[in-house]
């Protein structure tokens, strides 16, 4: 078993159903092996125009497997308000209607943080890091 490694879907549902489409396939198993866990290294958000089907997608992949999802700068800007070039206006407004159902992906701490900054696997010694993250330390 191994895991399956993305980044950066910024919203596109599309290129998410595509990388999955294509890690489950059977050639991909036959030569590879079937993943066992999932690891988002952040990035999911802001950008593309599908964040709904994009956050609905992961929560339901949580039923099958472990998914792990570190931070990162464009989920952070939107999680905290803060502005991230690029954006369209239909990709604004689609992020507008997210639901805080939705938004409980992201699991906000108690301390009013969202999500992981960093994700520590000794056992196959993997290092995951957010970087260019826009939170102030206390």
């Amino acid at each position: 078993m191994m895991d399956l490694v993305f980044s950066d879907i910024h919203a596109d549902i599309f290129g998410l159903e595509s990388i999955l489409d294509m890690a489950s396939s059977d050639g991909f198993v036959k030569k590879y092996g079937k993943f066992s866990r999932i690891i988002n290294l952040g990035d999911i958000l802001e950008r593309g125009t599908h964040p709904k089907e994009v956050i609905s997608k992961l929560q339901s992949l949580e039923k099958n497997y472990p998914v792990i999802s570190v931070m990162g700068n464009h989920d952070e800007a939107f999680l905290y308000n803060r502005l991230v070039g690029g954006n369209s206006i239909e990709s604004m407004n689609a992020h507008a209607k997210l639901t805080g159902d939705e938004m409980a992906f992201f699991k906000q701490k108690k301390d009013g943080t969202f999500g992981i900054q960093q994700f520590i696997d000794k056992k196959t010694r993997c290092f995951a890091s957010m970087a260019g993250h826009w939170t102030q330390k206390k």
